[in-house]
């Protein structure tokens, strides 16, 4: 008889008819606060790279597309053993821009400003399509593993929300479509285990995960906590709710879907650097520390401190911490999986020289907190049978809400330039109450509109936009409306879509909650199911 789980149910359950309210509600959301364009050094090497892909058939860099204006570095790129350039990221992220970038080309615009501008709107959209497509992925796993319905929506609206998924979905950064990547890989094993057994559900998975590794090769610290997954699940597979377990022959066709993407690798490594096996990614990516107290210091950024951390910035986090035991007694399979791979992100990346202080929050372990967040409704049951527990979960969500709310209205990097201004270094925001971020953008937000900022305009948006944008940029509320009507699109045009994008939230919000209406029996029905057997 299978372990009962959090929701009292001993099979999972279904949850497609809520899927198409839920990601449109998702989308609705996301794309009313993009941001619409990308101005970071990582997405301009990131776009170039796809400009050339779709408009070269080939994957140099352009010397026209802001390498001779300072606006790419060492950083981002490198010279090739003919003396192009090349970027240092890997074809992931750019292959999933091409289709975006060729909506955005398709649209044209009234100026050669905005025809340059557009193809990079469309792929800031795309960023916010991968992060809905994340949390849709994440509620079919609450789903998959036993949750209800509503234990599943509630998931991915915490994840969409309350965590710095929110702010990631439009500042230009790749490590959304490795969480994606990730989920997608996990829910396609979950798939096989749980519900059907077929071999394209493996095939599945081995692409989803190549995916990721395409995208950035630290994308194999997901491998240890999903071979534990595997592993346990195979050992016992019905005391855990499978159908079944894993044989060695399974690894045979998961390779069949990851093999496309050895091959893409391998071939985008010759193209770069003429060996297959050379990466040419700079050695800087990969230097480490030995200093146990730098090191500490690092594990304290990346999750408590008051700048960085994790838990600060995304405090329904919290929720799968103390969810964790009850998870493990039920899930092991899903609880050990979630924190090998956190703990692998973490201790690595806490181990190099530096974090990445030019980012908002725990940019590193972005890709991780959907697997962490699939652990939150065993954290909800811990603490939902007490008032005072579900006052804390309540209030977690809230602050949640909050954190996020103000991350994405105030440009992160307005407050970045300032601090750097004034102390010499990025990482004064990270171990400096004096400069804590969350304070840093209130009072930032007091100054938009203002003359106060005295701040030079960006330089990384690759001549996509006139420097009197550029400045607006770090003057500007960080949503697409509002720079749309800085560049003097008209004000029709904004408002039919901003009320395109209400009416499929508020739409999409209506008839979600009518589908939870119609699913409160779902425990209860399985419940039953279970006593039978």
């Amino acid at each position: 008889m299978a372990t009962q789980n959090f929701d009292n149910q001993s099979r999972p359950i279904d949850v497609r008819r809520v899927a198409v309210p839920l990601l449109g509600l998702l989308l609705g959301v996301l794309l009313l606060t993009s941001k619409g364009f990308t101005d970071l050094v990582d997405a301009e090497a990131q776009f170039l790279l796809t400009q050339s892909l779709v408009e070269r058939h080939w994957v140099d860099l352009p010397a026209e597309g802001g390498l001779t204006t300072g606006a790419l570095d060492e950083r981002s790129t490198f010279r090739g053993p003919e003396g192009r350039t090349y970027s240092q990221y890997w074809l992931g992220y750019p292959l999933w821009q091409v289709p975006w970038y060729l909506l955005g080309k398709a649209l044209g615009g009234t100026s050669p400003e905005m025809a340059r501008m557009l193809p990079r709107v469309a792929i800031n959209i795309g960023l916010a399509v991968v992060t809905a497509l994340e949390a849709l992925l994440l509620a079919g796993l609450v789903a998959l593993f036993g949750g209800s319905v509503r234990a599943a929506v509630g998931t991915a609206l915490l994840f969409a929300f309350c965590t710095v998924a929110w702010p990631y979905s439009k500042i230009g950064f790749y490590e959304p479509l490795l969480g994606a990547c990730l989920l997608a890989s996990w829910y396609c094993l979950g798939v096989y285990a749980y519900r059907q057994r077929s071999w394209g559900w493996l095939v599945a998975a081995g692409l989803a995960w190549g995916w990721g590794f395409a995208t950035k090769p630290t994308f194999a610290l997901t491998v240890p906590g999903l071979v534990f997954f595997i592993w346990w699940l195979s050992r016992c597979p019905s005391a855990h709710g499978a159908e079944r377990g894993f044989r060695w022959r399974d690894a045979w066709v998961f390779a069949l879907g990851l093999a496309p993407w050895v091959g893409v690798v391998l071939w985008y490594n010759w193209a770069r650097t003429g060996e297959v096996l050379n990466p040419g990614y700079a050695s800087w990516n990969w230097e480490a520390t030995l200093t146990w107290g730098h090191f500490t210091r690092l594990l304290a950024a990346y999750t408590v401190s008051p700048g960085r951390g994790l838990l600060v910035l995304s405090l329904p986090v919290l929720l799968a911490v103390i969810g964790w035991r009850a998870a493990w007694r039920e899930r092991a399979a899903v609880a050990g999986c979630s924190l090998l791979i956190f703990l692998a992100y973490l201790l690595f990346h806490a181990a190099r020289v530096a974090p990445d202080s030019w980012a908002w929050g725990p940019r590193y372990l972005v890709p991780t907190i959907g697997a962490v967040m699939l652990l939150a409704p065993w954290g909800w049951r811990v603490l939902a049978p007490s008032r005072a527990g579900r006052g804390l979960a309540w209030g977690l969500v809230g602050l949640g809400v909050a954190v996020q709310l103000l991350s994405i209205v105030v440009p992160y990097g307005t407050w970045m330039h300032k601090v750097h201004a004034q102390t010499g270094t990025s990482d004064s925001v990270i171990f400096s109450l004096r400069y804590w971020p969350l304070a840093g953008q209130i009072d930032t937000l007091r100054e938009v509109e203002s003359s106060r900022l005295g701040l030079a305009g960006s330089g990384i948006s690759g001549g996509a936009a006139s420097a009197q944008f550029k400045d607006h940029l770090r003057r500007s509320l960080d949503f697409w409306w509002f720079y749309a009507w800085r560049l003097g699109v008209p004000r029709a045009a904004i408002g039919l879509g901003v009320v395109v994008l209400l009416l499929l939230t508020a739409g999409a919000g209506v008839a979600l909650r009518g589908c939870l209406g119609q699913g409160t029996s779902d425990v209860s029905e399985r419940s039953d199911d279970h006593d039978r057997e």
